[in-house]
């Protein structure tokens, strides 16, 4: 049933829907805005998604989306290429995002790479993996 939910969107909407899977729950609603038109979307696919129930604002102003309907998102990018990180359009796992830099097998398909640099742990990046990708 969510499934779809998802796919009776338009295009900028599953985008900024896989975005806010991938990278903006639980952030600012400002921030994401933001980041969504940095990124060439119209932010305005939001209003899309909450009016669908696909995302909420919280009282504190913060993009929300159940756990359930984030694990279906992260799931649909996860299956653009089991095998290979650097085919999926979005990068969000630790072990993934160091496979892709230090193996440099990004291809154009990489929209975006976000994650929490206390939760690589070992082995560290340093400037030189992320200069092979540019």
């Amino acid at each position: 049933m969510l499934r779809l939910s998802y796919d009776g969107l338009d295009k900028n909407a599953k985008e900024i829907f896989l975005d806010i899977a991938c990278f903006y729950k639980g952030m600012t609603i400002d921030f994401a805005k933001e980041m969504i038109d940095i990124s060439g979307l119209f932010a305005g696919g939001i209003k899309v998604l909450i009016d669908k129930s696909l995302v909420s604002i919280s009282r504190w102003n913060n993009l929300e989306m159940h756990d359930l309907v984030q694990e279906m998102g992260r799931a649909i990018v996860y299956e653009q290429c089991i095998q290979e990180p650097g085919k999926r359009s979005r990068l969000f796992i630790a072990e993934d995002i160091c496979h892709v830099l230090r193996n440099n097998t990004r291809t154009e398909t990489v929209r975006a790479i976000f994650f929490n640099r206390s939760k690589i742990g070992e082995p560290h990046l340093d400037c030189a993996d992320f200069k092979k990708i540019v």
